[in-house]
């Protein structure tokens, strides 16, 4: 240690020194030095370019956000935000006038162009960049509460309260809640006539209706899914006005800017009001896309008893990466506006980005449970399922008929009439992206509709050649017999989990249900089909292997978290989970064949003995199941 110590200081001596030289003597007058050493000189340029990496990287990311802070939210001046410089404006006592909204004074800062001198006002909120023209209440709300992700909790509550105020549901019920008779003694007394009672009572009439048909409109508009702009159309006014009513239409971008927005604060505000009264409440978060296309963001809070899920959070944020930090903090404003001790549960998907976010929750609150979506993983199973090697060609063959009749408008309406006549119901239903088991009801419905499309092509009402996507169908004893036996198998196999998916989706089901529809009902039709694959399917024994790792795959995995709360439910309240399972509306005579001696142990080391070299201990089958490539599933909890 002493020789070592010794030896790192004369390094240490000879680095000073060699830096301190003066300058390099020629090679007449230059002496011999000591060579440095090696690898000490290596280790210290790699440690110098990994902290020179590092540096260069945080700073691109730092680079990065900063960009997309900027690029994210579109400031709606042309000259852009940087050219408006805010104005000290004094406070004035306005005597006359139309008297103004206190928190509209909060939520703008008066302001000047500096290339044009046109007075704007904007958003008061730090960080963000719209401004508008004039101080118009309504837009200035609606940004508030619906589009400004800046603004702080206190000053969002209190400008909600205020669109709850202006919102035309708020109108209509003080309409409701009014005297019937009024007069207005103080304004007659000063003109000193009195006003025709007719007259009086004709205005008030015709306001009252523009309120009640202004609610009308954006409850039209909202139900319907209607583009505000369609309420632009001549064709809209001249029907209101041959319905012989004295109201008149508002425009859409009013609609669209103010009357909508102002009603749903109201109604959120009042969804808010009723979640803090209840408790056990449960929060989710999912994101979408639209086409076109545009991401948005919706968060749900469920009630435990009636299981009514209200939307809460719905939002377009297409410019931001919808990262599991960004779910998070979504999810967080909610839970401190109605309270965190109320909830009692999270759920989501398990993708990437929401898994973090709802570890995160239950970081921040441990009394929050994580409740993975078992739905998904079902429909992962049905993926993998599908894309067996032995599916490959059966699989082809289907997206070939989805194809050619989704672009043949001549094929298609052939196809309809020939469905009429055979009595066919119910075209092709291909998968979806925003469907569960979408390969079970395209598959099905393939096979539905399989005799009208053998009657139009042996009728010669389309021309199938060789290099036509349906000739495999000419070839009737080897190709097409294969594909339709494929097809039947493909269908027999996806359908327990299409149809434990159908049943997890009700609103009425709770934890311990999904250990009951998935670890007995699902392995139960399984079972049945292997015991009946030599007469009925004839699956080679290698594919039946496949399907079984799929199925303990996911069983192992899960039951090593999340399923530990499912089971614990089941036994718990037994009876309470075979009422819901299996007498609710979604509930299929399949789930009553269940025999509650089928357990998991059993059910492995019978079936599927090939599969499981490794018996029927999960952790070692979840290790088979991973080993084997399906590392889907593995992060389940």
């Amino acid at each position: 240690m002493i020789v070592d110590k010794r030896k790192r200081e004369r390094v240490r001596a000879w680095a000073r020194d060699r830096r301190a030289a003066p300058a390099i003597p020629s090679l007449s007058t230059r002496r011999a030095s000591p060579p440095a050493p090696l690898h000490c000189c290596t280790l210290a340029e790699e440690k110098a370019s990994q902290n020179r990496k590092k540096i260069e990287k945080e700073k691109a990311a730092s680079d990065r956000a900063a960009a997309i802070a900027k690029t994210a939210q579109k400031c709606n001046w042309p000259l852009g935000f940087d050219d408006l410089e805010d104005l000290v404006v004094q406070d004035k006592a306005h005597t006359t006038g139309r008297p103004g909204i206190a928190i509209v004074d909060e939520l703008v800062i008066a302001c000047r162009s500096k290339a044009k001198g046109d007075l704007r006002f904007r958003c008061s909120a730090s960080g963000c960049e719209q401004s508008w023209a004039s101080r118009q209440p309504q837009r200035v709300l609606n940004h508030a509460t619906e589009e400004c992700p800046f603004i702080v909790l206190d000053l969002l509550e209190r400008a909600a309260e205020q669109s709850d105020r202006l919102a035309p549901g708020t109108r209509v019920k003080k309409l409701s809640q009014a005297p019937r008779s009024g007069t207005h003694q103080e304004s007659s007394a000063v003109a000193g006539t009195q006003p025709s009672v007719e007259t009086f009572a004709l205005n008030e009439g015709r306001k009252a209706k523009q309120v009640r048909f202004d609610l009308a409109v954006v409850n039209f508009a909202s139900a319907a899914q209607l583009a505000p702009n369609k309420l632009d159309l001549p064709e809209f006014h001249a029907m209101i006005a041959l319905g012989g009513s004295l109201v008149k239409p508002k425009s859409s971008s009013y609609i669209a800017r103010c009357q909508i927005p102002m009603e749903s604060a109201r109604l959120r505000r009042g969804y808010v009001k009723k979640l803090k009264g209840c408790t056990h409440l449960t929060i989710s978060f999912d994101g979408g896309t639209a086409r076109r296309p545009q991401s948005f963001t919706t968060l749900h809070v469920t009630t435990p008893r009636a299981r009514v899920a209200y939307l809460i959070k719905g939002v377009e944020v297409s410019g931001t990466s919808h990262t599991g930090q960004y779910y998070f903090d979504a999810a967080k404003k909610i839970l401190e506006e109605i309270g965190p001790h109320l909830f009692s549960g999270v759920t989501c998907d398990s993708a990437g980005n929401t898994r973090v976010a709802r570890e995160m929750i239950h970081s921040k609150y441990p009394t929050i449970i994580v409740l993975p979506d078992p739905c998904h993983q079902l429909h992962n199973a049905v993926k993998d399922i599908v894309q067996l090697e032995y599916f490959d060609e059966c699989r082809q063959r289907c997206i070939a008929i989805w194809g050619y009749f989704s672009k043949s408008s001549f094929g298609t309406a052939h196809l309809d009439s020939t469905q009429g006549m055979t009595g066919i119901e119910g075209g092709f239903a291909k998968p979806g992206i925003t469907r569960f088991a979408g390969w079970y009801y395209g598959s099905t419905s393939v096979q539905r509709n399989l005799p009208a499309v053998e009657q139009i092509i042996q009728n010669g009402v389309i021309d199938v050649e060789k290099v036509h996507k349906l000739y495999f169908m000419q070839n009737v004893v080897v190709a097409y017999s294969r594909f339709k036996t494929e097809l039947r198998q493909l269908e027999k196999v996806t359908e327990p989990f299409a149809r434990a998916i159908e049943c997890l989706e009700s609103g009425y089901l709770n934890a311990g249900d999904v250990n009951m529809l998935f670890n007995l009902a699902v392995m139960a039709e399984i079972r049945q089909i292997v015991d009946n694959n030599k007469t009925e399917l004839g699956l080679p024994a290698n594919i039946l292997d496949e399907i079984g790792l799929d199925i303990i795959g996911i069983s192992a995995v899960r039951n090593e978290g999340a399923l530990r709360l499912h089971i614990q439910s089941h036994e718990k309240f037994p009876k309470q989970c075979r009422r819901t399972a299996f007498t609710s509306a979604t509930s299929h005579s399949w789930a009553l064949k269940l025999s509650h001696h089928i357990y998991i142990q059993h059910f492995v080391l019978k079936t599927f003995p090939s599969a499981c070299p490794y018996g029927y201990v999960y952790p070692k089958l979840t290790q088979t199941y991973r080993r084997r490539g399906h590392e889907r599933n593995k992060d389940l909890i």
